[in-house]
């Protein structure tokens, strides 16, 4: 058996500046109702929000949808 690697580089271009997203704004039927929340936060919301999906049969899990807030268009 041959124990012999090759280990080969490829060329990954320019390393990319990662966007790093802080607030959240969380929707209900495309509508905000809370804007501006941290990941933490958001996670609380949509616990709470899970649960009230559960008991509230006219909402679905499909009505709920969060989007992430873009610091550029925030200030202004």
């Amino acid at each position: 058996m041959d124990t012999t690697r090759t280990l080969r580089i490829l060329p990954m271009g320019q390393p990319q500046k990662e966007k790093k997203v802080d607030r959240y704004n969380i929707l209900r039927k495309g509508k905000v109702i809370f804007w501006n929340v941290t990941e933490r936060e958001l996670f609380d919301i949509m616990e709470d929000l899970a649960v009230e999906t559960y008991y509230n049969k006219d909402l679905t899990a499909k009505d709920i949808s969060y989007e992430p807030v873009n610091e550029n268009t925030d200030k202004s």
